[in-house]
């Protein structure tokens, strides 16, 4: 008898050592715009996301992604809620467009702590590309004087988000087209303006 309380104290002072009282990463604290458009493994019959045929992830609005370490763990999440062409600028000495045409894209991020441990240990929002409908990259800088000074500084993403952190704001790109795909840092990418 005296076994097996002793097992059973063991038991009971290994498994609390196993709980613990912090809470975990959650995704953006921001809701979508509107759901995915996107079909659903079991619809498609694939868990493979879709790729496109510059093997990106393809996203739609209201859409989430993020990035991972190595051992699975979520260090980025993130979604864009909205992409906009040609919206007007709101900030007191906001000029025309550049290239042609702004995109503003609405996105929220939020960051794991153990972000810190990344090789990369920040998010960065600048990293975006433009490729015209007819499959031509753009080679004209996106985020020019213009695109900065569309907005008031407050309504726009911080350019880096560390660690533990949660931003939402405004992406302004100054694209040479109307209609494209957007490309974040060669690994996720929309087409706008939406629903084309």
């Amino acid at each position: 008898m005296k076994k097996i309380v002793a097992v059973l104290g063991v038991t009971a002072l290994f498994l609390s050592g196993c709980s613990t009282n912090e809470t975990s990463a959650t995704a953006p604290s921001v809701e979508p715009a509107k759901p995915s458009a996107t079909a659903t493994p079991s619809e498609t019959g694939s868990d493979e996301p879709e790729r496109s045929t510059r093997g990106n992830l393809v996203k739609v609005v209201g859409q989430g992604g993020g990035r991972a370490n190595e051992a699975g763990e979520q260090l980025v999440d993130f979604v864009v809620n909205s992409i906009s062409v040609d919206v007007p600028c709101t900030a007191e000495f906001a000029t025309a467009p550049e290239n042609g045409h702004f995109v503003v894209l609405e996105m929220a991020v939020e960051t794991s702590p153990k972000l810190a441990e990344d090789i990369n240990p920040e998010f960065y929002t600048g990293g975006w590309k433009a490729i015209a409908a007819n499959g031509t990259t753009s080679n004209v800088i996106l985020g020019t004087g213009a695109a900065y000074s569309c907005f008031p500084q407050s309504e726009l993403l911080p350019s880096l988000i560390g660690p533990g952190e949660k931003a939402v704001g405004k992406i302004v790109l100054d694209v040479e087209t109307p209609e494209g795909v957007l490309v974040l840092e060669d690994s996720w990418e929309w087409t706008y303006p939406q629903g084309s």
